[in-house]
């Protein structure tokens, strides 16, 4: 039963990453949401129903609570038409934990897993948000009885915008079987009924708010008072069915007050016991256990147990052909033990660390071998996987110290996550953008200055050289020397010979398959045929081990990242001006043949800089042939000497 119950879970998971969302790093459920700690103290009520240790009368034990917005997306705006929830875990005498997980309704909207199964194929994943849409076989399902006909309304009650997380009330909506002292047992369901008052908001007045404003609000109330929730149960009798979450018990059954919870700070994980804190619906304690025949409730255990696993880095998901995924970790690897470089063609990187700058997280590698530190800037929609080891070598063998980091928006850096929308995000990207050049340029300045680095040499290629020029322009005090490669200062609409060839606009603005790994792969190979200039041979195999590395590195693929970076470049003011002000050495690198980024943008880079080096790439297109690198590599340690002997006052 239990392995039939884990394969259920998984195909599950799978369910809700096609209806909600897929986030590498966050939960499949209950992405967003705040930790706060507190004590719990038990009345006198319960020692007669259960022997539990938490509840008996007077003991207060320690209490580390989270609330949290239902849906996938950990950056959806809290004032979101949502359901709430609240788990709590007691962190008992004897080490050992047991758990309440509530949502605020009063029921669940089905009663068994194979209700939610079929609830899962009837809904559509929607393109304008992040609630799902009912699909066709819906209705279908409903009036054949294999979904419940209200279905729909008990989708819609629950669903609110609230003020704080702290006037709702929470309930368990599965039953426990509580055991006292004599024996005897009864089933009951928890509450939290909360001392504040609820206050449900309109669309309007959310708007104004800050897209966490629930979080802050929580913390904010904290620093006044604590923030009280009475834990109730309501007690089953005979006929009532214990099994079913979704069924309704009489008003008039019994509620009986229990506990009180008061919490007075904001948690962090690792305060809270680090990642190893999660929350299951079914972890209980002495005098209390869970019913039987509640199938529904033990496939929410195992989808939450995944769930963690897909937060803290361990998780596996199917890729469409049949093979598993790992995630991408979200917390820094453990030190190893330094080697010559990655042990293939761009592997997951060893001595990857994760660096909060810029008010995000930064993944991040720097070589073992010391020298000249030199910032390499990868571009769009890659991750630094793509700097491959060869090509590191080559400079570490001159004497240079190389960093490489993921983007915003790529590899195992932070994901915007917010919707932008590809028809309005290209025709409006002023209005629409998520984050500039700029911004990104700025993440870059404070790596640098997180590792201790005063200055460093700098080369981007693509959207890296864009972001390279943003940072000589706002932090020249940072660059030493600038190399710019198949970039240039601005998105130009006009003339048409300055916008991508149609080929390759047709190719990028088609839809990627991102829920199979290998279909990805045979899509993004035609992109590169077509980024390869006429002079070099494409090198099929070694696009596509990068390929299958990034999206290894990378937990897949997400479309909605690349798009906020395309609609960033396009939203982004021109470099022009600030390029002429430039006075560290500068190398600008074109091909010919760049159907991306025309050559008339390197161009441009080069006449707005004065003094600038210009190495023209006859035949090369976008993509950066290994038969290059060594011209670059040459270009690249020369600029960094004049810089360096400029620096200490010696004539070029």
């Amino acid at each position: 039963m239990t392995r039939q119950m884990e394969a259920l879970a998984k195909e599950a998971l799978k369910g809700i990453d096609e209806d909600f969302g897929y986030y590498p790093g966050y939960r499949a459920a209950q992405a967003k949401g705040t930790l706060c700690h507190g004590m719990f103290t038990a009345g006198k009520e319960a020692a007669a129903l259960t022997t539990a240790v938490h509840l008996q009368p007077g003991v207060v034990t320690p209490v580390t609570a989270r609330f949290s917005n239902f849906t996938s997306n950990p950056m959806r705006h809290d004032g979101a038409l949502d359901v709430r929830g609240m788990a709590t875990a007691f962190h008992l005498g004897d080490g050992t934990q047991t758990d309440i997980v509530c949502l605020r309704m009063s029921r669940f909207l089905v009663g068994t897993a194979r209700e939610f199964m079929a609830f899962e194929r009837a809904i559509w994943r929607n393109p304008w948000g992040d609630l799902p849409l009912p699909g066709p076989w819906l209705f279908l399902y409903m009036l054949s009885g294999r979904l419940p006909l209200d279905l729909g309304l008990r989708q819609v009650v629950p669903l609110c915008r609230v003020a704080s997380y702290a006037g709702s009330r929470y309930n368990s909506l599965h039953a426990f079987r509580w055991a006292d002292a004599s024996g005897h047992d009864r089933h009951v369901r928890y509450s939290w009924a909360p001392d504040a008052r609820e206050r449900k908001l309109h669309w309007w007045q959310t708007r104004r708010r800050a897209p966490d404003y629930l979080r802050a609000e929580m913390a904010a109330r904290m620093a006044q008072a604590p923030v009280r929730f009475r834990l109730e149960v309501q007690v089953a009798e005979h006929g009532d069915d214990v099994s079913d979450a979704s069924a309704r018990w009489p008003k008039g059954r019994q509620r009986i007050e229990v506990g009180l919870l008061e919490l007075t700070e904001p948690g962090a994980w690792a305060a809270a016991g680090g990642e190893d804190l999660r929350f299951e619906p079914t972890r209980v304690t002495g005098g209390i256990q869970v019913p039987e025949g509640d199938d529904l409730l033990m496939l929410r255990k195992h989808v939450y147990a995944l769930s963690a696993k897909r937060r803290i880095g361990h998780a596996e998901r199917d890729d469409g052909d049949g093979r598993a995924i790992p995630d991408a970790p979200v917390s820094p690897a453990p030190e190893p033990a330094p080697d010559d470089g990655d042990p293939g063609e761009g592997d997951p990187v060893a001595r990857a660390r994760t660096a909060h700058v810029n008010g995000i997280d930064v993944c991040y590698e720097t070589s073992a071998a010391g020298g000249r530190p030199l910032l390499l800037i990868m571009g769009f929609a890659c991750s630094m996987v793509w700097w491959h080891r060869d090509f590191r070598a080559m400079f570490e063998q001159r004497g240079f110290h190389v960093i490489r980091f993921d983007n915003r928006d790529s590899g195992r850096s932070t994901r915007d996550f917010r919707k932008v929308g590809k028809l309005r995000g290209m025709l409006f990207p002023r209005w629409f953008k998520r984050y500039t050049v700029d911004d990104m340029a700025d993440d870059a300045a404070a790596l640098l200055a997180e590792l201790g680095i005063r200055d460093a040499h700098v080369m981007g290629v693509s959207l890296g050289g864009m972001i390279a020029q943003a940072l000589a322009i706002r932090h020249p005090e940072r660059v030493l020397s600038l190399t710019s490669i198949n970039a240039s200062p601005v998105w130009r609409n006009w003339p048409p010979s300055r916008l991508p060839t149609l080929r390759v606009l047709r190719r990028l603005m088609k839809r990627q398959p991102t829920r199979s790994e290998a279909r990805w792969a045979r899509s993004s190979l035609r992109l590169w045929r077509l980024l390869n200039g006429s002079h070099f041979r494409f090198d099929e195999d070694h696009v596509r081990d990068l390929l299958h590395t990034a999206w290894s590195w990378g937990g897949g693929v997400d479309a909605d990242a690349d798009l906020r970076q395309m609609v960033a470049v396009r939203g982004s003011d021109d470099r022009t001006p600030g390029l002429r002000h430039l006075k560290m050495p500068v190398l600008v690198i074109h091909g010919s043949e760049d159907p991306l980024i025309r050559e008339a943008g390197g161009i441009d880079t080069l006449t707005a800089i004065v003094g600038a080096r210009w190495i023209p790439i006859e035949g090369m297109g976008h993509y950066t042939p290994k038969k290059i690198w060594g011209i670059v590599v040459d270009g690249v340690t020369s600029l960094a000497e004049d810089a360096e002997r400029a620096r200490a006052g010696e004539p070029e």
